[in-house]
């Protein structure tokens, strides 16, 4: 009688810790599953920014040889791969506004670049980038205009890229400074501009100083003209 009470124990011991293990079981598949979930959701918002900023990157290019340019044609492009597309419209100060809100201030255009995943069907994430630039102003010809000095240092690179696919493109990446005295730009350290490196008009020979391993590819030379940069106040977001 007391054997059969002991095994009737054991029984329910080893239920009890079955039952246990089933329940452990389940939270770690509970959690791995939300894990998943969270990973996913995070991979489709990635992909929404990239191909926002893409989209506005491109715009920068097409507003730098047409300053009335106002959007793809057709209005979504499809980024490489198919998992994201993005959308662009410009704004000046009269005309349409932008979904945020913004204000464009008289003289400058507001480029609003909206990635979304998937790029068909109901959106499962949505996000903006929007630049405020001066279409035709000089400054994006240039991969970084200045007013006053630039460093770069420790392997730094300047060069063209593609930014729907990242592939890097054969035009120049020049770096500019307005500014005119010793040092206005310096490249240390093995940085690399794929470009010129140009101070202001009639700057000196030390305008730019090169150093340890550093160069531009397609040499340095003083600007004819200052580049107009118009300082700009973003609004309030």
């Amino acid at each position: 009688m007391r054997l059969k009470k002991q095994r009737g124990a054991i029984i329910i011991i080893v239920l009890i810790i079955l039952t246990l293990l089933v329940i452990i079981t389940a939270a770690i598949v509970q959690i791995s599953a939300g894990t998943l979930r969270t990973t996913a959701r995070a991979e489709t918002q990635e992909d929404a920014f990239r191909a926002a900023e893409a989209g506005a990157k491109l715009a920068l290019v097409e507003l730098r040889n047409n300053a009335n340019w106002k959007k793809f044609s057709p209005p979504d492009v499809l980024m490489p791969g198919g998992e994201a597309s993005f959308r662009v419209n410009v704004f000046s100060e009269t005309g349409p506004t932008p979904s945020n809100g913004v204000v464009v201030p008289p003289g400058l255009l507001y480029v609003e670049s909206v990635g979304r995943t998937p790029p068909t069907g109901p959106a499962d994430r949505v996000t903006t980038v929007g630049y405020m630039i001066k279409a035709n102003g000089g400054a994006l010809d240039y991969a970084a205009a200045v007013t006053g000095e630039i460093e770069l240092k420790n392997g730094s690179v300047v060069e063209s890229r593609d930014p729907s696919t990242d592939a890097v493109l054969p035009a120049a990446a020049t770096i500019v400074s307005n500014a005119v005295g010793d040092n206005t730009i310096k490249l240390d350290t093995n940085s690399r501009v794929s470009g010129m490196a140009r101070p202001g008009p009639g700057a000196g020979p030390n305008a730019v100083s090169v150093l340890n391993g550093a160069n531009a590819t397609l040499g340095y030379a003083p600007l004819p003209s200052s580049v107009p940069l118009d300082p700009v106040s973003p609004p309030n977001p």
